[in-house]
Formats: structure tokens, sequence, C-alpha cells
């Protein structure tokens, strides 16, 4: 009987396939269902070492830095709407939604197009309640996450990630040097390499392959875009916040990989759960890493059902959130404006510090401080069916969120947005 309850909770834990397939009680021995449940909150973070040694940046994260602009630069926006305007409306895409917001206001919103298009099933226009698979914005979210635990756990952000990953994992010598900076920053030497095929480290294996490998030392601490730093950051996560012992033991009869497909699992497991808690209910949002049946749906430039619903669930931490318009500009409001999440000093140094952003440009500084902060995400299948969207921090307070659910020839939504938002920036 006691097994049986104990098999019958570490099922619910899970609603994957990959790892559902091991949660029977044929797979799962008693001893390996105590591990599992023994190794949660087992870990005491105030264990950590630094390897190697850290020098701790003076200025975070400590709360109350003062590097706002000497200039404090506004947004056009009539200018900004009217170009946003006729730009979205001249694209041919499936649809659109687009609304900016200042310190908590509407400042203009812009819908067109449907989220789903007849004969798929409920076919819809597009509003800002509605969702889209955001790709990359996940990353800022993830961000969010782990700024806030590098806070409430005291941990240096210039802290080994070999403290967080598992014990199991064969680090090389060129990794040890990775800190959490670097994987936030995307300057922790991660290239696209081919191992037998294209692998940009999108899943947990495909970051363990990496971290196993090591990185060329030429490329350390050179920015270079890789889904591998979000991944390695979701599993440390796990370990920062205590929910998993990283020495934990997940034996599983008669299949060598169950000991990685279940630390994957209860990686993202714990990620959900954190970011849910820590970053979408301070800000009033409910959402998932899962598509629902009402979701807005990607299309390829033909416009043609049927069309595509992702549920990139092993890429939780670099992709797999489902926010709508208003929920991100939600999230990106609490953590910009107020201190429901972390102070508002540290969101902000965090954000200078380009945890979870694309690379800078040098139109996004004022007096050489930055002011402006974007995060694009891009989804597409094999058939080019495609979600793409656009989310920035721009000065005055100014928060902007676009998505579109389809291609767009020869550009793409973070394109158009930079192009128009600079020109309308004084």
């Amino acid at each position: 009987m006691i097994e049986n309850r104990k098999s019958s909770e570490l099922r619910k834990t899970f609603r994957s396939a990959q790892a559902s397939k091991f949660l029977s009680k044929h797979h799962l021995t008693p001893g390996s269902i105590d591990r599992y449940l023994d190794a949660r909150g087992a870990f005491d973070t105030a264990t950590i070492v630094s390897t190697p040694p850290n020098v701790k940046e003076p200025d975070f994260p400590i709360i109350g830095a003062n590097t706002d602009p000497k200039t404090r630069r506004t947004v056009n926006d009539s200018n900004f709407e009217a170009d946003m305007s006729a730009a979205l409306s001249g694209l041919g895409v499936a649809g659109y939604s687009m609304r900016v917001r200042r310190r908590g206001q509407t400042v203009f919103t812009l819908n067109g197009g449907s989220a789903r298009i007849s004969p798929d099933s409920d076919a819809k226009n597009w509003d800002t309640t509605i969702k889209m698979h955001v790709a990359s914005v996940s990353k800022l979210v993830t961000s969010m996450a782990v700024t806030k635990l590098l806070l409430d756990k005291g941990i240096d952000v210039d802290t080994s990630i070999t403290n967080f990953l598992p014990r199991h994992f064969r680090v090389a010598p060129t990794s040890r040097q990775i800190t959490l900076r670097h994987l936030l920053t995307m300057t922790s030497g991660f290239r696209q390499i081919q191992y037998g095929g294209l692998n940009d480290g999108y899943t947990y294996y495909d970051f363990k392959q990496y971290v196993e490998r090591g990185v060329d030392p030429a490329n350390f601490g050179q920015w270079s875009y890789h889904n591998g730093n979000f991944i390695g950051l979701r599993i440390a996560m796990a370990v920062m916040s205590g929910m998993i012992d990283p020495s934990a033991e997940f034996g599983v009869p008669e299949d060598p990989d169950a000991h990685d497909t279940l630390w994957d699992a209860l990686s993202v497991d714990d990620y959900v759960k954190y970011v849910s808690r820590n970053i979408l209910r301070p800000a009033s949002v409910t959402a998932k890493i899962h598509p629902a049946d009402e979701d807005s749906l990607a299309y390829s430039a033909s416009l043609r059902a049927p069309g595509w619903k992702a549920d990139p669930w092993l890429g939780a931490g670099t992709d797999a959130w489902w926010f709508s318009v208003d929920e991100i500009l939600n999230i990106m409001s609490a953590y910009w404006d107020g201190d429901g999440i972390v102070r508002k000093s540290a969101s902000h140094q965090a954000l200078r510090y380009n945890f979870g952003l694309d690379d800078t440009k040098e139109w996004q500084l004022s007096d050489g401080v930055q002011d402006c902060f974007m995060k694009s995400g891009y989804w597409s299948d094999g058939m080019s069916r495609t979600q793409q969207c656009s989310v920035t921090f721009a000065p005055d307070d100014t928060l902007i969120a676009v998505f579109v659910n389809s291609p767009i020839a020869s550009t793409n939504i973070p394109s158009i947005v930079e192009r128009h938002l600079q020109a309308n920036i004084s």
C-alpha cells in the first residue's frame, strides 16, 4: 500500500510521455522511489563552494545602485503608433497583436487578422488576451527567476555553474570556468557545433553534451546566441532553489538513460513551479508551457489551415511559455515598475547586465547607459508555420509587446519594431 501511494505521488509529478514511460510499478523500484522523494528539498544551498573562486562585482546584487542615464529619453507615441500600424497592416500575415503600456496605462493597441483561421476549429481574430508560444522570450522570464534566486539565496552571479549541475555530469575542465553570468548573457563560449547533426543545446541532453565536451577557450566570454545557456539555467535553478540535491540518483532497472530522463523531467517540473509562484503570480498571470485548445496557431506564408500548435516543453527555460500580449506586459511591468518580483533597482541592473536579452546595440544607450532593452522570439516548423514576437522595455517606462503568427517576407518582427522605435526615440 505504501509503495502504491508513493508510486502514485511520483506519477502525478510528470505529464510528459518521455518521462511517464518510466513511472510504472514495473520500472520503479521502492528504492528508486524513495531516492526521488528523499532528494526533494534535501540540498542546502549554504554548502555551495565557488569553483573556481570568483571575483564579485560590487554593484550586483547589491540593492540601490543608481545607474539611470542623466538624459531621460522619451518615445513619440503618436508617430510610433502610426508607423507600426502602417507596417503591421501591410505585412500580409495571418494576424498580429500589439500593445504599448506606460506606468500601468495603455498607450495604444493594434490588432489585426486571425489568431486561428477557418476551417481550424474555433476560428478567431487576434486580441491582446489570446496566448501564443513566445519562444525565446521565455529566456527573459527565466532570467527574472534566476535574478530572484541570486538575491534570495545570496548566490554570487559569478559562481561556477559546476555547483548547480547534477554530480554525474563529467564536466570538462574548460566548462568549469562558465558562471551563471555567462549563461545569463550568452557569453559561455557555447557554439553551434556538429556532433552527428546540428546541435544548439536545445534540450537537457544537448546541454549535457556541450558541458562534457567543453568550450573553445577562444570563444569564452564572447557573445553568441545559443539555446543551451538557458537549458543550463533551468537545470541549475532546481539545485539553486534547493528542490533537488545535485547528488540525487534516480536508478531505474534495465534503462541506463532513465537517470538523465528523470533529472530532465524534474528540472522542468521545478522550473515551472518556481516561475509560476515567483514570477507569474506577482504579475497576476496564469500560464503553462503546453498549449491549450483556444490558443493561437502558427501558419505558413500561404495562410492556409491547418495551423500548427507547438509544444516544445523539452526546451523549458529557453522556450516553451505560452502568454498573451497582456500577460507578458503584466510580467514586464511587475519586474520593471514595482518591487513585486525583486527590488526595482535590482531588476533594472539585471537588465543592464543584459540578463536574458538580445545583444545590445548603440542606439539603445543614453549617455552611455542602456535605457532600452529588447528580447525576441521566433519558432517555426518544417512547413514554415511561424510564431514570432518582440518585447521591449523602452525609455520613459514604456513597455511594448508584439505578436505575429506567420512568416514575414525578407524581415521579422524584431527588426520592424527596432527600426520604428529607434526612429521615434528622442
